[in-house]
């Protein structure tokens, strides 16, 4: 059975797996969060100055850490969160 589709590795994530990822050189969640914004920003601006929703989608979302980044900043009109494994999607 794959890992990241099990119960308890989806409960385990944001509890503790997501964190030990700074041990291998991640700057941490709020950071990872800001540079994701910045990235998307250009694109953003883009549709909204010609009045297009913008709408991000979290391909990947696992328990939707980022996920719910996105949809409270309001930086966005519509955030869609995809991911593979139930389990992840169960937790988000």
């Amino acid at each position: 059975r794959d890992l990241f589709t099990s119960p308890s590795v989806s409960f385990a994530y944001e509890r503790g797996w997501r964190q030990g990822f700074a041990a291998a050189g991640f700057p941490g969640a709020d950071e990872e969060f800001d540079l994701a914004k910045e990235y998307f920003a250009p694109v953003i601006q883009q549709q909204r100055d010609s009045n297009q929703d913008s709408v991000l989608v979290d391909m990947s979302c696992a328990t939707g850490l980022f996920t719910r980044r996105f949809a409270k900043s309001g930086e966005y009109s519509r955030v869609i969160a995809c991911d593979y494994s139930d389990s992840m999607l169960t937790e988000a």
